[in-house]
Formats: C-alpha cells, structure tokens, sequence
C-alpha cells in the first residue's frame, strides 16, 4: 500500500441509518452511503469502512485496500430481491488481478436466503433429468453462484471473525486468488438440517487458480460441502466456454493449502471435498476436524464427472479428524440417492463417482 495513509470512517459518520435487524432485516437502506465510502478505494486510496451498527444493503463492491471492519454488533442484512453477494470484489475477473489487499472483519451478515429469487438456469452437467422444479440454481442471471462474501480475482485476502447466516448459495466463494487468510468463521445456512431444499449451499467454497490458502478455524452448519475444493469440475475440460460457474470463474491448480481446527455442525451431505478433473490439487493439509455429519463423508476426493480424466492429485495429509454420522439415514442422504440412481442410468461418469448411490456403511464414529 505504499505510503498511503488509510483513513478510518465510520458507517454512522458517512450517513448511514444504521437500523434495521440483522436477523429480520427492515430498516433504512444504506447501500449508497456506504458504497460512497467504499468508492474511495477505487484509485488506490486506502479505505477502512467501520460498520458501527445494523444496516440494510442490496449489495457492497470493495476495491484493493479496504477493510470492512463491525464494531458494537455491526453488520450487513442483504435486501430484498438483490439477488448477488452481499459483499464482492469491484473487479472480477478470472484472469489478470487487480484488486489486493481486502480486510472483511467482525461483522455479521444475513444473506436473507428466501428473498433473493435465483435465476432459472439448468445445470449443463445434469442433463439427463429436469432438476429445475424442485431444485433453483442459486445462480445470479451470468451464472455465479449466489454468495455471503464473493472475492474472484484478489491477492492478499483476509476474512476473519465473521458469522454468514443463510446465505443463497455459497456462505464464502473464492476464485483465482492468492494468500487468502480464513480465521474464526462462522456459516450457517440457518434452516433445519433435514431440510431439502437446502441442497447446493456451500459453506467455504474455492476455484482455481489458487495458492497459499490459510483456513483456521470455521464452524459451518450448510445443506452441501463445508468446505470445497475445486480446481476443475463439471463433465468439461474448460468451465469457461459455458460460464459454467459465471463469467469470472475458470479453472486452475489449487495448493498450498492449510485447513484445521474445522467444526462440522450436522452437515447434511459431506465436510470437505476436493474435486479435480485435470488441474492440480498439490500440498494440502487438513487437521483438526470434529463434529458431526448427516450425507456420505467426512473428506471426498474425487472428479466428478469428467470422463477423460480421473482426477490430478498431489500430497494430501489428513490427520486429528474425529466425526460422528448423526441421523443416518438423512432426509437429505436420502434425496441425494434418488437423484444420483435416475442420473445413473443416463451418466455413467456420474454412477462411478457416487458408487451407484451407494453411501459408505455407517460407524458410529469416523475416526482418522
């Protein structure tokens, strides 16, 4: 950042409002007055944006060299009908990085999960059957998956002691960065574990390109993965010829990597998942990992459906992992089985990578 001095100004200095219910939303909507604050980064001025109470956006762009940071149980509560992540990166992008240095902390931020409508895209990798009527796509209209924080194209990241409550999609998403910093998290999709519709929200979720990758403790209670891991997915080589997962997400190597002391709080399918197809996934330790699962595994290493490779895997060490199945079988469990069987008889890539449906035996503890 140079010599550049960053100034500190406070939300309820800049004209917020400042009261609606971080929990039940309402309020004043402050999103101009803060992106006015947060607007100030954009020619490389340092920003540090305090969030000093409750308030009700649709929405926050955060340019290189800002830090959001609540105090006196600040936060974010995203509006009705935005239907994006409550706080993203200004300048996306899946390749050359322009934005660096981004502080999120101490903040609670409410994705008000009901009231952001999804866009009505079918999935390309599930042709054989209409998943559309029981299962949105959690997708903005380009095709990125709806998230809490979204940061796609950044270096030098830092996201630290910060609660995501039901979110759309993916609590956190991550793509093409480097030296990202995860402490003390929280994500909760805040609905009933049982709960189908749940299905595809992600606690902490990745693309590649990524390296130096730091997660250090997170509690994640969602509908899907806790934590992904995903160099290249889907049944293509190139994710980017159908902006698979949007236009600023591609594929690329993820290492680097350390995971611990994770708490799975009743995930309904699975704790941490690495998926590659042809790109790397090198150098990733996970440890310290406790809790309690309702779906099929504790770590999945696997490819999806890509049928010309199965997956491209270096160093992988696990160690310290002590998690319980609860509830088995899980409505959820359940679901995901139905759905596996009818797409097996039309995908046989997608039959080897679930086992036919056929989830590992039940133990009442899963001890590594």
């Amino acid at each position: 950042m140079g010599n550049l001095t960053m100034k500190v100004i406070h939300a309820s200095e800049a004209g917020a409002a400042l009261d609606s219910d971080l929990l039940n939303g309402g309020g004043t909507d402050d999103t101009a007055a803060l992106q006015s604050v947060l607007d100030r980064a954009a020619n490389g001025t340092p920003v540090h944006l305090v969030i000093d109470g409750p308030a009700l956006v649709g929405g926050l762009n955060v340019y290189g060299n800002t830090t959001i940071e609540g105090i006196n149980n600040g936060g974010l509560y995203l509006k009705d009908g935005s239907s994006r992540a409550i706080i993203r990166n200004a300048n996306r992008s899946r390749g050359p990085i322009s934005d660096q240095h981004i502080t999120v902390s101490n903040c609670f931020l409410n994705g008000n999960r009901w009231n952001q409508p999804s866009a009505e895209i079918c999935r390309p990798d599930m042709p054989a059957i209409d998943l559309m009527a029981q299962y949105p796509s959690n997708k903005e209209p380009d095709g990125t998956y709806l998230s809490g924080l979204q940061f796609l194209g950044v270096n030098h990241l830092a996201i630290e002691n910060v609660v995501l409550w039901n979110v759309r999609a993916f609590g956190v998403l991550i793509g093409n960065a480097n030296r990202v910093d995860i402490r003390n998290v929280t994500i909760d999709h805040g609905g009933s574990p049982d709960d189908t519709r749940y299905g595809n929200t992600d606690g902490l979720h990745f693309k590649g390109p990524l390296r130096y990758l730091t997660i250090d403790g997170a509690k994640i209670r969602v509908g899907d993965d806790g934590i992904a891991l995903n160099a290249d997915d889907y049944e293509t080589d190139d994710l980017t010829i159908r902006n698979d997962f949007g236009p600023y997400v591609t594929q690329g190597s993820i290492t680097d990597v350390l995971i611990s002391n994770i708490h799975l709080m009743d995930i309904s399918v699975g704790g941490i998942r690495l998926l590659s197809s042809k790109q790397r996934i090198d150098r990733v330790v996970i440890s310290n990992v406790a809790g309690t699962v309702r779906g099929g595994y504790v770590v999945n290493i696997g490819h999806w459906m890509n049928p010309t490779s199965l997956g491209n895997f270096g160093s992988i060490q696990i160690n310290n992992v002590n998690v319980d199945r609860s509830n088995w079988p899980a409505p959820v469990a359940d679901e995901m089985t139905r759905v596996i069987r009818k797409i097996s008889d039309l995908s046989p890539e997608f039959d080897k990578e679930y086992d036919g449906g056929l989830w590992p035996p039940y133990f009442p503890s899963m001890v590594m």
